[in-house]
């Protein structure tokens, strides 16, 4: 739901579906712009994934994780048109710890 809520999916997009979209099928990642652009978006993004999740959800972070090392390792995903939603999920469960 995340993804929906910061403007990325639409609301109607099958959530079962979700997981095999690539990077370049969000809304963030623009096809034709500099890698630089694409970074700075991913970034951003990422930046709002971890206020929504730490702010809004009251996660924590994981281990060792920062608010840094979580919005880099994110990134690093995003940047990537191969990458999948599945994959960022991924990198998230690894990140955060989520109240029950």
């Amino acid at each position: 739901m995340t993804l929906v809520h910061l403007g990325q999916l639409d609301i109607t997009y099958p959530f079962l579906q979700a997981g095999n979209l690539q990077m370049s099928q969000l809304q963030f990642y623009i096809a034709g712009a500099t890698l630089t652009i694409i970074r700075t978006n991913a970034i951003m993004l990422a930046s709002s994934i971890d206020d929504q999740f730490t702010a809004l959800c009251g996660a924590t972070y994981a281990g060792a994780a920062t608010r840094q090392t979580a919005i880099t390792r994110m990134q690093a995903i995003l940047v990537r048109d191969d990458n999948i939603v599945s994959n960022l999920s991924d990198t998230i469960n690894q990140l955060y710890v989520f109240p029950a």
